[in-house]
């Protein structure tokens, strides 16, 4: 049994977080890292799944170049999380992606990812799954 993560996201909870980011032309690297504080005892014994004190990272590198007349991004991320079962988040994510503005308020974009749950013994699941996502956004 998870526990309910709406229940956990509403109530205050401390947390570190850092983020940064590098541009080198073309290139642009991003770095983000999430640490909630550690769980009580009572806590963790009525929310099984949740663990000592969940955590989640992300790095992620675009590349923006000229094709055929427009400008794609491409981009590739790594994220992983620690005792985060209970809020649904996979163990460890790999992504690709692709974008490109289609006029001045469209985009379109392409995502491949692999995610891989959390272990039985952690109470997830251990599978792996492979999935892709076309996106299309328009501001207004």
């Amino acid at each position: 049994s998870v526990p309910d993560a709406d229940r956990w996201l509403r109530d205050e909870r401390g947390a570190w977080a850092a983020h940064g980011y590098v541009n080198w032309g073309p290139v642009n690297v991003t770095a983000e890292y999430v640490l909630s504080e550690d769980f009580s005892a009572i806590e963790k014994f009525t929310a099984p799944g949740m663990g000592e004190s969940p955590e989640a990272w992300q790095l992620e590198a675009a590349y923006t170049t000229q094709l055929f007349d427009r400008e794609y991004i491409f981009a590739m991320a790594w994220q992983e999380s620690e005792d985060a079962l209970f809020l649904e988040l996979p163990e460890r994510r790999q992504s690709v992606g692709a974008s490109t503005a289609l006029d001045e308020k469209t985009t379109l974009g392409l995502e491949i990812w692999r995610d891989k749950d959390y272990g039985v013994k952690e109470g997830g699941t251990g599978d792996r799954s492979n999935n892709i996502g076309v996106l299309l956004t328009r501001e207004f």
